[in-house]
């Protein structure tokens, strides 16, 4: 069946119907002097406010300051779209490129671009970015998820048609560095300017990095032609945060 289609076809049905329905609560939350609205699951709003207040603030607002009108921007791991939405809202006159594996998701980030006026400039790529070239599997960190297509952000720029992007945020939870070798020559364009890679570096969790990837994903940005530093560490878990001058 899921070479069909049909169990994709069923998840973002049911998503949307669940919306429909009310099943999900919704919470304003203000970023970045902006006010958002986002569905969460019920009894869950406190948890995504302090999210986006406090354990995401410092990016978002890094973020919020450096991005221009018209950039373009991938959000590489879109989750339910707090970043797509909150960079849309930013870049009146640009684009913003989700790339989420999970079609339920993709679902929600299409319904928040949706309600946050910005669903003219916010696309939704369901497909996990790797090194490698086309391929599909049913997994992807740590996780079933039907019908999967991995491809390289190279490919997807050259190929389908997509812009480079100026600023990239990447959270894919332990595939980053796969991710970012398979995204280098968009990378190394002068107009892709930021980058923000979020790391996980907890040896108990399956999706963290080694030391030695963790050098080695630094070490490519550099060849990229950034600069880069480690930006709002906490415990077992950094941002990326790679510049060009």
């Amino acid at each position: 069946m899921d070479s069909l289609g049909l169990t994709t076809t069923i998840e973002a049905t049911y998503e949307r119907a669940r919306i429909a329905s009310g099943f999900y609560d919704e919470v304003d939350v203000v970023v970045c002097d902006s006010t958002f609205t986002f569905l969460t699951a019920p009894g869950a709003a406190a948890d995504v406010e302090r999210f986006l207040t406090e354990d995401e603030s410092a990016v978002l607002e890094d973020m919020w300051e450096h991005l221009d009108d018209d950039d373009v921007v991938f959000d590489i791991g879109g989750g339910i779209g707090y970043y797509t939405v909150i960079a849309a809202s930013k870049a009146s006159d640009g684009e913003v490129h989700a790339f989420e594996p999970n079609v339920r998701n993709t679902v929600r980030i299409e319904k928040h671009a949706s309600m946050s006026g910005t669903a003219d400039r916010v696309s939704t790529h369901r497909v996990a970015l790797t090194d490698k070239a086309d391929s599909e599997s049913s997994w992807i960190a740590n996780h079933r998820i039907s019908g999967i297509q991995h491809t390289s952000g190279d490919r997807l720029v050259a190929f389908k048609s997509l812009p480079t992007p100026n600023v990239v945020k990447m959270d894919i939870q332990g595939a980053e560095l796969d991710a970012i070798r398979g995204l280098t020559e968009t990378l190394s364009r002068p107009e892709c300017r930021l980058v923000y890679v979020e790391v996980h570096a907890d040896e108990d969790i399956d999706y963290s990095l080694s030391e030695p990837e963790q050098a080695s994903l630094e070490d490519t940005l550099r060849n990229c032609g950034f600069t880069v530093e480690r930006f709002d560490e906490k415990d077992h878990e950094y941002f990326v945060r790679a510049m060009k001058e």
